[in-house]
């Protein structure tokens, strides 16, 4: 980013994309795969074991409490990857303690169509450290 750059918006850094490109992210597929085999109760999975997730999705993951009578979601887990970024232990965050308020509410968005469709979403996420 060059000094004369202006900063993307929460809309240009954010792009929900079509589930049929799911394909394209082996990594993602192989998760949703993973979700899809599942043990079931009911419509959602009882529970995810980690060994049916790809362990190079990892690092990069985020387990998140979703929290729909206020808007949010708690960090249960963050990977190693997304605790360096952060510096922070993101455990027990809040979407809002860990991302601005923009980005909390896209987020939010994602969680909640998710949870009521019942079904996994895709998106695209540029992501700008605080360092550049």
């Amino acid at each position: 980013m060059t000094s004369d750059a202006q900063p993307l918006s929460p809309s240009e850094r954010h792009a929900e994309l079509p589930l049929a490109e799911l394909e394209r992210y082996p990594v993602l597929a192989a998760c949703v795969k993973a979700w899809r085999e599942a043990p079931r109760r009911g419509e959602l999975p009882a529970c995810l074991p980690v060994d049916r997730v790809p362990a190079e999705a990892e690092p990069y993951t985020m387990l998140l409490d979703y929290l729909p009578e206020t808007r949010d979601a708690r960090v249960r887990f963050a990977g190693h990857y997304v605790g360096e970024r952060a510096r922070f232990d993101a455990a027990g965050r809040t979407l809002r303690g860990y991302f601005d308020e923009s980005d909390a509410e896209i987020v939010f968005d994602g969680l909640a169509r998710a949870a009521d469709t019942r079904a996994p979403t895709l998106a695209r996420r540029d992501y700008v450290a605080i360092d550049g």
